[in-house]
């Protein structure tokens, strides 16, 4: 599916309607009779297929910007010793990791544009993203 439409992908929530389509059906694999879902299992593939290669560019650049500048206020909030509230920073640090292991990129997981575990995806990275932010500004 991803090559068919590569830039802007097929849809969202259009691998349901697109699975079941004649073209697939040639595809060689040992579990292509239960081929055809929801969607992909797979949230890099899901981006891919259903919205293409702008949209999952500015997925990886966004993950990318928040793990990093993460990373970067760890490690300059122990060098510079500023764990005051420690329950503040722990409570980041479980957001962090969190999302880190959803977006871990091998491992099936659910639907990334609907359902509980997409608004889990992005309770989770819209908190992270806050914590970041009041955490740079209480230590700075």
């Amino acid at each position: 599916m991803f090559k068919s439409k590569p830039v802007f992908g097929i849809g969202i929530r259009e691998f349901r309607n697109q699975c079941s389509d004649e073209k697939y059906s040639k595809i060689k694999s040992i579990s292509s009779y239960k081929r055809c879902s929801s969607h992909p299992h797979h949230i890099y593939l899901e981006v891919l297929s259903e919205t293409g290669l702008i949209v999952f560019s500015f997925l990886i650049f966004f993950l990318l910007a928040c793990f990093l500048k993460s990373l970067i206020f760890i490690k300059n909030s122990i060098k510079k010793n500023f764990l005051y509230d420690k329950s503040e920073f722990l409570v980041f640090l479980s957001f962090l990791l969190v999302c880190l292991t959803v977006f871990f990129p091998v491992k099936a997981s659910g639907s990334f544009y609907s359902n509980f575990y997409g608004s889990f995806i992005w309770y989770n990275m819209s908190m992270l993203v806050a914590y970041l932010q009041v955490l740079k500004k209480n230590y700075n």
